[in-house]
């Protein structure tokens, strides 16, 4: 099994949290909000670098990351959370193209699960960011792989198609259809050079 970690929603969570401690609290869904509003966006991180792996002062180490790499430095809660989303996004792509690159195979869809597609603005980022199909769901994907490895344990089901079924049947699936984005290749090389660029520091 090919298997790539990537910091995820870990950093969002952090950013939560940094500001719950500052006395702001700001849900998942107001952080998703002010971030739509942000159209504008030239400022990305590589969520893998060791630096955003720590707890803690997420919101200081996205800036100072900003602030080492030439870029904008975010003034607000929206366009730090936009930045993340996006250099999520990027990553997935990048990710997806060593994936293609090791198997000699085309990658058309992305199946994303768990609570991060709770945020319908990465998925359909993703979408637009990968240029490919994102389906979602489950969001409880673990558990309900618990409970189907236990299924197939005691023969309740017979095979991993009749599992698979049984997932389509009680589960909502959502499709988001990719976007054009302007100017994307010189977001693509702009993300490489940071990344490289930090790499070599």
């Amino acid at each position: 099994r090919l298997l790539q970690n990537t910091t995820g929603m870990w950093i969002i969570q952090e950013l939560q949290r940094d500001w719950r401690s500052q006395g702001e609290e700001v849900s998942f869904a107001e952080m998703v909000q002010l971030a739509e509003k942000v159209t504008d966006n030239q400022t990305w991180i590589y969520p893998n670098d060791p630096v955003f792996a720590s707890p803690g002062d997420m919101e200081s180490k996205i800036k100072e990351f900003c602030k080492v790499t030439g870029q904008a430095v975010p003034k607000t809660k929206g366009h730090i959370v936009r930045i993340v989303i996006e250099s999520l996004a990027l990553t997935y792509l990048e990710t997806i193209e060593q994936l293609e690159d090791l198997t000699k195979q085309k990658m058309t869809t992305v199946q994303m699960v768990g609570g991060g597609i709770q945020n319908k603005l990465l998925c359909q980022i993703t979408a637009n960011f990968t240029n490919r199909l994102v389906i979602t769901g489950p969001v409880e994907a673990s558990a309900l792989g618990n409970i189907l490895s236990q299924l197939l344990t005691l023969e309740v089901i017979h095979s991993r198609q009749e599992a698979q079924n049984l997932i389509k049947a009680s589960e909502v699936v959502t499709r988001y259809e990719p976007q054009p984005v302007e100017q994307f290749v010189n977001i693509q090389q702009k993300f490489k050079q940071i990344k490289k660029g930090i790499s070599s520091c």
